[in-house]
């Protein structure tokens, strides 16, 4: 059946029929919403009515394999009680059924993935901090979104790494500030 690829950070997916119409009779679609990096999604059905138990709308996590299977759903209560939910995955696979008997307004999901935190960690290079000798901090970045991450040390654009030349003021305050 039809796939339609979907990425980015967040969005709706309505069904095939899309935000105004009905979704389509006698058929079969799939969804497939990836989230390289991240460790989990959140999800919230917004809208959901399937015309009879032979209409159903089936979630699973990372693969469609029945063990990563979230839920069969059908009728016109909102899944998961119409909670926001958030479940450990990095790829979101929807599937949607559709007998020939009738159609009804279908769904909405919205969806968000959730990326580790963006975490920083200052070093010095040399663990002797002596007059007279430059100082050389390093940082050690991890999680965020993508990678390469950018470094401003104090509002300048660098790399990983800072060096502070000697002579310098008996105290030196230095602002890092990391995005990916």
């Amino acid at each position: 059946f039809p796939s339609h690829d979907i990425s980015g950070c967040q969005g709706t997916i309505y069904d095939d029929g899309g935000s105004a119409a009905d979704y389509s009779n006698n058929s079969s679609s799939q969804y497939i919403v990836r989230f390289p990096g991240g460790d989990s999604i959140r999800l919230q059905f917004t809208q959901f009515d399937f015309f009879d138990i032979s209409d159903s709308l089936v979630l699973f996590v990372n693969n469609d394999q029945q063990a990563n299977k979230i839920g069969s759903f059908s009728g016109s209560v909102l899944p998961l009680l119409g909670l926001k939910i958030t479940i450990p995955g990095n790829r979101l696979i929807i599937k949607q059924y559709s007998n020939g008997a009738g159609s009804a307004v279908g769904f909405a999901l919205d969806f968000q993935g959730v990326y580790p935190k963006l975490i920083s960690e200052i070093t010095a290079i040399d663990t002797q901090v002596c007059v007279g000798k430059d100082l050389i901090l390093r940082t050690n970045v991890s999680g965020g979104v993508a990678q390469p991450y950018t470094y401003k040390w104090d509002g300048v654009v660098g790399v990983d790494t800072l060096l502070i030349p000697f002579p310098s003021a008996d105290t030196f305050v230095v602002v890092l500030g990391v995005t990916d």
